[in-house]
């Protein structure tokens, strides 16, 4: 886990920073068998493989899909 990663994601998030990547991002995560809420993405929506807040992980420039997808 890496607090500094963690951090940026949900900067990102809150800042509406990187929203093109984090849109780009979570098409790929939408119907993914690891979304928590696969075929939706909502603010809670996790990704089983990482256990990590789609929202904010996929707004962290710096993050990597764990499934490498992105």
């Amino acid at each position: 886990m890496d607090i500094k990663k963690i951090y940026q994601g949900w900067k990102s998030l809150i800042l509406e920073e990187n929203k093109e990547l984090a849109e780009k991002r979570l098409e790929t995560c939408l119907n993914c068998d690891q979304n928590s809420t696969c075929g939706d993405i909502k603010i809670t929506s996790k990704c089983k493989s990482c256990g990590c807040i789609l929202r904010a992980k996929a707004s962290c420039k710096d993050c990597k899909c764990p499934l490498k997808k992105w």
